[in-house]
Protein backbone atom coordinates (compact mmCIF):
# COMPACT_ATOMS: atom_id res chain seq x y z
CA UNK A 1 0.00 0.00 0.00
CA UNK A 2 1.32 3.65 -0.42
CA UNK A 3 0.95 6.33 -3.48
CA UNK A 4 2.62 3.81 -5.46
CA UNK A 5 0.70 0.36 -4.59
CA UNK A 6 -2.61 1.93 -3.95
CA UNK A 7 -4.26 -1.22 -4.04
CA UNK A 8 -7.08 -3.44 -5.65
CA UNK A 9 -9.86 -0.98 -4.40
CA UNK A 10 -8.17 1.80 -6.11
CA UNK A 11 -9.24 0.57 -9.50
CA UNK A 12 -12.89 0.58 -7.93
CA UNK A 13 -12.77 4.02 -6.88
CA UNK A 14 -11.70 5.40 -10.00
CA UNK A 15 -13.40 3.41 -12.41
CA UNK A 16 -10.90 1.34 -14.30
CA UNK A 17 -12.82 -1.85 -13.36
CA UNK A 18 -16.24 -2.63 -12.15
CA UNK A 19 -15.41 -6.45 -10.50
CA UNK A 20 -12.70 -7.37 -8.01
CA UNK A 21 -11.89 -10.72 -7.06
CA UNK A 22 -10.11 -10.88 -3.57
CA UNK A 23 -9.91 -11.86 0.06
CA UNK A 24 -11.28 -8.75 1.75
CA UNK A 25 -13.25 -8.56 4.94
CA UNK A 26 -15.99 -5.85 5.22
CA UNK A 27 -15.38 -2.79 7.25
CA UNK A 28 -17.18 0.08 7.75
CA UNK A 29 -14.74 2.11 5.81
CA UNK A 30 -14.84 -0.10 2.54
CA UNK A 31 -18.29 -0.64 2.94
CA UNK A 32 -18.88 3.12 2.41
CA UNK A 33 -16.72 2.61 -0.77
CA UNK A 34 -17.97 -0.08 -2.37
CA UNK A 35 -20.83 -3.21 -2.32
CA UNK A 36 -19.43 -6.49 -1.04
CA UNK A 37 -21.04 -9.76 -2.69
CA UNK A 38 -22.83 -11.41 0.02
CA UNK A 39 -22.07 -14.04 0.72
CA UNK A 40 -18.77 -13.18 0.74
CA UNK A 41 -17.27 -15.32 2.81
CA UNK A 42 -17.99 -18.64 4.49
CA UNK A 43 -16.13 -19.61 7.78
CA UNK A 44 -16.66 -21.47 11.24
CA UNK A 45 -16.85 -19.18 13.97
CA UNK A 46 -16.19 -19.76 17.34
CA UNK A 47 -16.29 -18.56 21.31
CA UNK A 48 -12.90 -18.48 22.98
CA UNK A 49 -13.48 -18.67 26.56
CA UNK A 50 -11.88 -18.93 30.01
CA UNK A 51 -10.12 -22.13 31.12
CA UNK A 52 -12.11 -22.71 34.25
CA UNK A 53 -10.34 -22.81 37.43
CA UNK A 54 -9.20 -25.34 39.33
CA UNK A 55 -11.26 -26.53 42.82
CA UNK A 56 -9.22 -27.02 45.82
CA UNK A 57 -10.04 -29.67 48.05
CA UNK A 58 -12.14 -29.11 50.76
CA UNK A 59 -13.70 -30.68 53.20
CA UNK A 60 -17.08 -31.63 50.73
CA UNK A 61 -14.52 -34.89 49.89
CA UNK A 62 -14.93 -36.78 52.69
CA UNK A 63 -19.10 -37.06 52.26
CA UNK A 64 -18.89 -36.82 48.07
CA UNK A 65 -17.62 -40.37 47.43
CA UNK A 66 -20.61 -41.98 48.63
CA UNK A 67 -24.31 -40.13 47.88
CA UNK A 68 -26.77 -39.43 50.18
CA UNK A 69 -28.76 -43.45 49.88
CA UNK A 70 -25.60 -44.54 50.97
CA UNK A 71 -24.87 -43.21 53.92
CA UNK A 72 -28.94 -43.26 54.94
CA UNK A 73 -28.33 -47.43 54.25
CA UNK A 74 -25.13 -47.36 56.50
CA UNK A 75 -27.12 -45.52 59.45
CA UNK A 76 -29.38 -47.99 59.15
CA UNK A 77 -27.13 -50.90 58.89
CA UNK A 78 -25.11 -49.73 62.30
CA UNK A 79 -28.65 -48.62 64.17
CA UNK A 80 -29.37 -52.37 62.92
CA UNK A 81 -26.59 -54.16 64.19
CA UNK A 82 -26.14 -52.31 67.62
CA UNK A 83 -29.77 -53.31 68.31
CA UNK A 84 -29.80 -56.74 67.52
CA UNK A 85 -26.75 -57.56 69.48
CA UNK A 86 -28.24 -55.47 72.70
CA UNK A 87 -31.16 -57.36 71.88
CA UNK A 88 -29.10 -60.39 72.11
CA UNK A 89 -27.00 -59.82 74.86
CA UNK A 90 -30.21 -59.16 76.83
CA UNK A 91 -31.48 -62.42 75.77
CA UNK A 92 -28.77 -64.02 76.83
CA UNK A 93 -27.76 -62.18 80.01
CA UNK A 94 -31.80 -63.17 80.83
CA UNK A 95 -31.27 -66.56 80.22
CA UNK A 96 -27.78 -67.12 82.32
CA UNK A 97 -30.03 -65.44 85.51
CA UNK A 98 -32.93 -67.81 84.54
CA UNK A 99 -30.77 -70.83 85.27
CA UNK A 100 -28.63 -69.22 87.57
CA UNK A 101 -31.46 -69.19 89.94
CA UNK A 102 -33.14 -72.84 88.91
CA UNK A 103 -29.75 -74.21 90.19
CA UNK A 104 -29.39 -71.59 92.83
CA UNK A 105 -25.58 -70.49 91.46
CA UNK A 106 -24.61 -66.68 91.67
CA UNK A 107 -22.21 -66.42 88.62
CA UNK A 108 -21.49 -62.53 87.93
CA UNK A 109 -20.85 -63.20 84.53
CA UNK A 110 -22.48 -65.24 81.93
CA UNK A 111 -19.05 -66.51 79.89
CA UNK A 112 -21.54 -66.45 76.68
CA UNK A 113 -22.48 -62.64 76.91
CA UNK A 114 -21.41 -60.05 74.94
CA UNK A 115 -19.42 -58.14 77.26
CA UNK A 116 -17.51 -55.68 75.12
CA UNK A 117 -19.08 -52.31 74.28
CA UNK A 118 -20.53 -52.58 70.71
CA UNK A 119 -20.57 -48.82 70.30
CA UNK A 120 -17.07 -49.18 70.18
CA UNK A 121 -16.73 -51.82 68.55
CA UNK A 122 -18.82 -50.18 65.29
CA UNK A 123 -16.93 -46.96 65.52
CA UNK A 124 -13.52 -49.42 65.56
CA UNK A 125 -14.56 -51.50 62.47
CA UNK A 126 -15.79 -48.08 60.70
CA UNK A 127 -12.26 -46.86 61.14
CA UNK A 128 -10.67 -49.48 59.96
CA UNK A 129 -9.32 -50.18 63.93
CA UNK A 130 -10.70 -53.34 64.07
CA UNK A 131 -12.56 -55.12 67.42
CA UNK A 132 -13.28 -58.27 69.28
CA UNK A 133 -16.33 -59.96 70.37
CA UNK A 134 -15.15 -63.02 72.40
CA UNK A 135 -18.97 -64.69 72.37
CA UNK A 136 -18.57 -67.99 71.10
CA UNK A 137 -22.68 -68.47 70.11
CA UNK A 138 -23.53 -69.13 67.04
CA UNK A 139 -25.99 -66.41 66.58
CA UNK A 140 -23.68 -63.64 67.62
CA UNK A 141 -21.12 -64.61 65.31
CA UNK A 142 -23.14 -65.08 62.47
CA UNK A 143 -24.47 -61.07 63.32
CA UNK A 144 -20.97 -60.12 63.63
CA UNK A 145 -19.35 -61.42 60.86
CA UNK A 146 -21.85 -60.40 58.45
CA UNK A 147 -21.27 -56.55 60.31
CA UNK A 148 -17.45 -57.32 59.05
CA UNK A 149 -18.04 -58.39 55.76
CA UNK A 150 -20.28 -54.94 55.10
CA UNK A 151 -17.38 -52.93 56.84
CA UNK A 152 -14.75 -54.67 54.87
CA UNK A 153 -16.55 -53.44 51.79
CA UNK A 154 -17.54 -50.36 52.28
CA UNK A 155 -14.55 -49.23 53.82
CA UNK A 156 -12.13 -50.57 51.12
CA UNK A 157 -14.54 -48.78 48.11
CA UNK A 158 -14.68 -45.56 50.39
CA UNK A 159 -11.22 -44.97 50.91
CA UNK A 160 -10.62 -45.91 47.23
CA UNK A 161 -12.86 -43.23 46.11
CA UNK A 162 -11.85 -40.76 48.47
CA UNK A 163 -8.78 -41.10 47.28
CA UNK A 164 -9.43 -40.93 43.90
CA UNK A 165 -11.49 -38.02 44.43
CA UNK A 166 -8.77 -35.96 46.16
CA UNK A 167 -6.03 -36.59 43.92
CA UNK A 168 -8.29 -35.58 40.89
CA UNK A 169 -7.99 -32.63 39.09
CA UNK A 170 -11.49 -30.70 39.58
CA UNK A 171 -12.35 -27.84 38.16
CA UNK A 172 -15.44 -25.44 37.80
CA UNK A 173 -17.87 -25.15 35.29
CA UNK A 174 -17.28 -22.85 32.47
CA UNK A 175 -18.89 -19.75 32.19
CA UNK A 176 -20.58 -20.45 29.01
CA UNK A 177 -21.93 -23.92 28.04
CA UNK A 178 -24.12 -22.56 24.89
CA UNK A 179 -24.62 -19.51 22.96
CA UNK A 180 -27.63 -18.27 25.06
CA UNK A 181 -25.41 -18.10 28.31
CA UNK A 182 -23.41 -15.93 26.16
CA UNK A 183 -26.22 -13.66 25.38
CA UNK A 184 -27.84 -13.50 28.19
CA UNK A 185 -25.80 -14.30 31.13
CA UNK A 186 -25.26 -10.60 33.01
CA UNK A 187 -21.72 -11.85 34.27
CA UNK A 188 -20.28 -12.42 30.49
CA UNK A 189 -18.96 -9.47 28.76
CA UNK A 190 -18.40 -10.06 25.26
CA UNK A 191 -15.54 -8.97 23.09
CA UNK A 192 -15.00 -9.07 19.54
CA UNK A 193 -12.23 -7.39 17.24
CA UNK A 194 -13.10 -3.89 16.43
CA UNK A 195 -14.33 -3.44 12.72
CA UNK A 196 -14.69 -7.36 11.60
CA UNK A 197 -17.49 -9.10 10.97
CA UNK A 198 -18.61 -9.69 14.67
CA UNK A 199 -19.03 -6.45 15.24
CA UNK A 200 -20.65 -6.01 12.36
CA UNK A 201 -23.10 -8.94 12.25
CA UNK A 202 -24.10 -7.73 16.01
CA UNK A 203 -24.31 -4.13 15.71
CA UNK A 204 -26.46 -4.21 13.05
CA UNK A 205 -29.02 -7.38 14.22
CA UNK A 206 -32.76 -6.51 14.82
CA UNK A 207 -33.51 -9.35 16.48
CA UNK A 208 -32.75 -12.94 17.75
CA UNK A 209 -29.42 -13.93 19.71
CA UNK A 210 -27.29 -11.38 17.46
CA UNK A 211 -29.50 -8.60 18.79
CA UNK A 212 -28.63 -10.29 22.34
CA UNK A 213 -24.84 -10.29 21.06
CA UNK A 214 -25.25 -6.44 20.11
CA UNK A 215 -26.59 -5.41 23.25
CA UNK A 216 -23.95 -6.80 24.84
CA UNK A 217 -21.56 -4.83 22.93
CA UNK A 218 -23.52 -1.34 23.19
CA UNK A 219 -23.16 -2.10 26.96
CA UNK A 220 -19.68 -2.66 27.64
CA UNK A 221 -17.31 -0.19 26.32
CA UNK A 222 -14.35 -2.50 26.28
CA UNK A 223 -16.43 -5.00 24.12
CA UNK A 224 -14.48 -3.83 21.07
CA UNK A 225 -11.14 -4.50 20.66
CA UNK A 226 -8.21 -3.64 18.26
CA UNK A 227 -6.62 -6.83 18.12
CA UNK A 228 -7.15 -10.29 18.74
CA UNK A 229 -4.05 -9.87 20.94
CA UNK A 230 -5.82 -7.43 23.14
CA UNK A 231 -9.54 -9.36 23.09
CA UNK A 232 -7.74 -12.96 24.05
CA UNK A 233 -5.56 -11.06 27.09
CA UNK A 234 -9.50 -10.12 27.99
CA UNK A 235 -10.55 -13.52 27.91
CA UNK A 236 -6.98 -14.77 30.63
CA UNK A 237 -7.69 -11.55 32.59
CA UNK A 238 -9.03 -12.02 36.18
CA UNK A 239 -11.77 -12.44 36.97
CA UNK A 240 -12.84 -14.81 33.95
CA UNK A 241 -15.76 -13.20 32.77
CA UNK A 242 -14.56 -11.89 28.96
CA UNK A 243 -15.97 -14.61 26.02
CA UNK A 244 -13.82 -13.71 22.66
CA UNK A 245 -16.16 -14.02 19.07
CA UNK A 246 -13.95 -14.60 16.16
CA UNK A 247 -14.49 -16.76 12.80
CA UNK A 248 -12.09 -18.56 11.20
CA UNK A 249 -9.89 -16.88 8.60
Amino acid sequence: MGPKRPGLISYLLRGESQVMLAFMGPSPERLRKVEVVHPWLYTPPAFLIPMPEILPNNVDAVIKPFQLWVWMGLVGAVASFIFTMSYLNRTLTSRHRSVSNNVEENVDQPPDVVTESVYMYVVGTLLNQGGSISCQITSVRLVVGAWCLMTLVLVNVYNGILISYVMAIHRAPPIASTELDIAFNPNIRLVVDKGQSGDLWFSTAQKGIFKGYGDKLRSYPNSRCNSSHQCVDLVKSLPPQHVYFSVGQ
